[in-house]
């Protein structure tokens, strides 16, 4: 795998990434873990990418958390990419799913986080819907993800003041 765009004002390099996952379920119990990591060189210093996540079910609800590090990139006066350091934020919380009916799935989930950058901590209220129709080949989805506090100024987190995704997708057989 590999990846490049953009962070804060600067362009970030190409990364080269390894992922790994593991997901093992006995009866109404589950577990999953993933690990990825990235490696860039960025003059002539190493910059990675780094994010590990862990969740716990018990039939419809369960807890989750990680860990992510991200580099900062900043562009200096000559308009070349400076690795400045690293954003790190570690996250989790509880969450409850349920399939109303067949084609129709509901969630739930708190989400608790701390930037270790800027010291700041966010909490979040997510909800998800799918609507899932294999007949018509139709898949709807809603994500959410709303602040329950007021964003502050100085972070750099893009994800603080919520957002609401909206999938449409049709499946066609040729």
């Amino acid at each position: 795998l590999s990846q490049e765009g953009q962070t804060r004002y600067a362009l970030a390099p190409q990364y080269g990434f390894l992922e790994l996952q593991y997901n093992y379920f006995k009866g109404k119990w589950g577990t999953a873990a993933s690990a990825t990591t990235g490696i860039a060189n960025v003059d002539k210093k190493l910059a990675y990418i780094n994010s590990s996540t862990f969740s716990l079910s018990y039939r419809f609800a369960g807890i989750n958390g990680g860990f992510s590090s991200t580099p900062i990139f900043e562009t200096n006066n000559n308009n070349e990419n400076v690795l400045t350091g690293n954003e790190q934020t570690i996250y989790g919380g509880p969450y409850v799913s349920f399939i109303v009916f067949k084609q129709l799935s509901l969630g739930a989930q708190y989400n608790f986080s701390k930037t270790l950058y800027d010291n700041n901590v966010y909490s979040f209220a997510n909800i998800n819907a799918s609507y899932n129709n294999i007949k018509n080949g139709i898949r709807f989805m809603v994500t959410g993800s709303i602040p329950l506090q007021k964003p502050g100024a100085a972070s750099a987190n893009p994800i603080r003041y919520g957002y609401l995704n909206v999938t449409l997708a049709k499946r066609f057989t040729i």
